[in-house]
């Protein structure tokens, strides 16, 4: 799965919102010649790394664009799974949105609620 092909197949089924960043934003491991992670923003803010890890898992991690915006996660939910990188494409964005893109959504919305604030203060 750390082929960039494979990963940017799993970045394609997320939808056309979902932009990879450009190299220089995304990981490469230049002794193995393949990305060591891909990085992927949405308009609304939304981050979304997909790291290939030595156990073949995926890691698929969440968060705000805005780094200087923090919000707790609330009621224990997570912004980071794990995924076997032997299932297909189709199967690991299946367990992406089932898993990780309500508690991703929840985050985000609350963080653009903090920006709001925050600009309303000013």
């Amino acid at each position: 799965m750390a082929n960039p092909e494979a990963l940017h197949a799993v970045a394609a089924l997320l939808g056309s919102n979902w932009k990879a960043m450009p190299p220089a934003r995304s990981g490469f491991n230049p002794v193995m010649g393949v990305p060591s992670f891909l990085h992927l923003e949405d308009p609304n803010g939304g981050r979304l790394y997909l790291n290939s890890d030595k156990n073949n898992m995926l890691r698929v991690s969440g968060g705000y664009a805005d780094h200087r915006v923090s919000v707790a996660v609330k009621d224990g939910a997570s912004l980071t799974i794990r995924v076997s990188e032997s299932k297909t494409p189709a199967q690991i964005i299946a367990e992406i949105n089932r898993r990780l893109m309500p508690a991703l959504a929840t985050h985000v919305a609350a963080c653009r609620s903090r920006v709001a604030e925050d600009n309303a203060y000013e």
